[in-house]
């Protein structure tokens, strides 16, 4: 008898409670909630896929409609009919586009690309449409590019195939070790021929000097000899062959300092003193950045240790919680039981637009919280779900986390023991709240009634759905 009075009780609530929602969905429907003005436009594409109803569409980055249907113009040709808000225009002549992508885990909108025309659009034109390539997203004018690239590689084959090129850098770089083994030898036999044309001036102006000491001595004696009148009958050819001595040794002296003077001696030799000069100054560097290299290796060594020392260190700490995370979930001998994992599927109608959406979830209860994961609009969308629940009264938790490919916050609120009041906003760039009642019947069936887009078309839906 009091089970009986208890399941009156719940059915007597739940039908007010849909008497409430229906009757402040049509007052509040028919008073001010009126649905904005929208208007008509056409989208063809050979390619569709990915694209449903309820989907965005942005132009420049902003929201300015949606996706109310898609069909089949023809058996090669898919129309989209978009609902433009009021107060938005697209120029004529704009192109819509489907975005590519390798990997798609949430929404992919409608994209306009509005055209230069000053004229607008007039309302149900028709729109070409466009499937975009991943890889020009990611690299603009891919196409090009690539192209280009093979014509490089091409060229680059077709030159390392050139038997003839080949063998004439062969050629050239033979020749081009040769030169420098000559080189070599030449600057040999050039520095062997420096230091015997040093010493052979040196030996020069030793002897010019010798030579012009022995000539003013001489002199001094002739004219001693003559200031005595002891050689009054040689006096004249002893003084003619010293003169002819005197000439021969200005000479030899003039071309001694020709010889030094030479530009084409003294020239290479101060060049070569020059390179001798910077490659010593080149070879100090070499020496010093050695030495600098060194010391910052040692230091570069006893940086890695100390990584080494502390890798090893969160090593030990990641065995250490692996661990940890085997003893919970262990069922054998620890005496802890292995969490349940409670898994859902729920089909829900939603009125405007008209629209079947499937969700499958999952449940991970944990000491303290519940991980939820699942997927919004399975087979269609696919926007996934990942919150975690924190329980604030029996059978009552707050949700925070992703919804429906979007950061949100949500409760899940036990009003009676088979009724939850369940509520999720989501979505920072179009805020969106979802409110529903959810009655668990009997065998893990499970009955949905609320209301979507609240405070903006609240959209009646309602679903069944399954839970073990």
């Amino acid at each position: 008898m009091l089970v009986m009075q208890g399941a009156a009780k719940v059915g007597a609530l739940v039908l007010v409670f849909l008497a409430l929602l229906y009757g402040a969905f049509n007052l509040l429907g028919r008073s001010f909630l009126v649905a904005p003005k929208t208007t008509i436009y056409y989208a063809y594409f050979k390619d569709a896929g990915g694209i449903t109803t309820g989907t965005r569409i942005l132009m420049s980055g902003v929201k300015i409609g949606t996706i109310t249907k898609v069909e089949l113009a023809d058996p090669a040709t898919a129309r989209l009919t978009m609902t433009i808000d009021e107060g938005f225009r697209i120029p004529l002549g704009s192109t819509a586009i489907i975005p590519g992508s390798f990997l798609s885990l949430g929404e992919s909108p409608l994209t306009i690309l509005p055209s230069s025309s000053s004229q607008d659009a007039p309302p149900e034109s028709r729109l070409e449409g466009v499937r975009a390539n991943a890889l020009d997203q990611m690299v603009p004018n891919s196409k090009e590019t690539v192209a280009e690239f093979t014509k490089t590689l091409t060229a680059v084959r077709k030159l390392l195939e050139d038997q003839q090129m080949t063998g004439n850098i062969k050629e050239l770089l033979k020749n081009s070790s040769e030169t420098m083994k000559q080189f070599g030898l030449l600057a040999h036999q050039a520095q062997g021929s420096l230091s015997e044309n040093r010493l052979a001036i040196h030996t020069a102006m030793a002897s010019a000097s010798s030579a012009m000491n022995n000539i003013n001595e001489a002199t001094q004696m002739v004219a001693k000899l003559l200031k005595e009148g002891k050689l009054q009958n040689q006096g004249e050819q002893i003084m003619a062959n010293l003169n002819s001595m005197t000439k021969r040794a200005d000479k030899l002296v003039a071309s001694i300092d020709a010889l030094i003077n030479d530009p084409k001696l003294r020239d290479p030799a101060a060049q070569t003193a020059a390179n001798i000069a910077e490659i010593t100054t080149t070879g100090k560097e070499i020496a010093k950045n050695t030495e600098i290299i060194s010391k910052n290796g040692a230091v570069v060594s006893g940086q890695a240790i100390e990584l080494a020392k502390k890798a090893g260190e969160i090593e030990d700490e990641a065995k250490e919680l692996v661990k940890k995370l085997k003893g919970f979930f262990d069922k054998g001998g620890s005496g802890v039981k292995t969490p349940t994992i409670k898994a859902s599927m729920d089909v829900i109608h939603e009125r405007d637009p008209k629209h079947w959406r499937q969700d499958a979830n999952f449940s991970l209860p944990l000491p303290d919280s519940t991980i939820h994961l699942g997927i919004y609009d399975a087979f269609e969308s696919n926007k996934i779900n990942v919150r975690l629940g924190k329980p604030f009264s029996k059978g009552s938790e707050f949700l925070y986390g992703v919804y429906a490919s979007k950061p949100s916050v949500g409760v899940d609120y036990l009003l009676a023991p088979r009724l939850h009041a369940v509520g999720d906003a989501f979505d920072l760039n179009a805020p969106r709240l979802d409110v529903r009642m959810r009655l668990d019947l009997s065998h893990g069936v499970v009955g949905w009634a609320g209301l979507d887009h609240v405070f903006k078309r609240n959209s009646p839906t309602f679903g069944i759905g399954v839970e073990k």
